[in-house]
């Protein structure tokens, strides 16, 4: 039986972390298909790697600057739309 938020916040909780997750895994996949490591896409974007993992922690804090940065070096669109 899949989980499902039962209040308002859950709901705003489940939509949030699946947006984390899913920015999180196309940046990965950018990365496999350019065969790019994390440490070669903080040196691309002139920061840490320790910043660059951030990117992929379940605590992530990514802005929209940091993510447009991170598509420019990895020379992908940036698109944001609904898929439904």
């Amino acid at each position: 039986m899949p989980l499902k938020p039962k209040t308002h916040e859950e709901d705003l909780i489940f939509s949030e972390e699946g947006f984390r997750v899913h920015v999180q895994h196309s940046i990965q996949k950018l990365l496999n298909e350019k065969g790019m490591s994390h440490s070669q896409l903080a040196q691309k974007l002139g920061i840490s790697l320790e910043k660059v993992e951030e990117i992929f922690s379940s605590d992530c804090k990514l802005t929209i600057r940091r993510l447009a940065r991170v598509y420019f070096v990895l020379e992908a669109d940036l698109k944001i739309a609904d898929e439904s």
